[in-house]
């Protein structure tokens, strides 16, 4: 995740401000959408991991863990 959020914010302010030819291929296109699955999968996986609250219990409610999760 670190590496694509790495490519992410070194592309998108050139894409941006610039505009580059190189970002017009299509093997940039399919680097874009993995990485944005990437991310997808990421969200995904983290709302349905269990929270632990303060008293020590573990929170398995999709729920709860999306709102904890929204509220940042």
């Amino acid at each position: 995740m670190m590496v694509t959020a790495f490519v992410n914010a070194f592309t998108i302010p050139i894409d941006l401000t610039f505009n580059p030819y190189w970002m017009t291929y299509w093997w940039y296109a399919v680097i874009e959408h993995i990485i944005d699955f990437c991310f997808m999968l990421d969200i995904i996986i983290l709302f349905r991991t269990a929270l632990v609250d303060d008293d020590g219990n573990f929170i398995t409610s999709s729920k709860i863990i999306a709102v904890s999760y929204l509220k940042g």
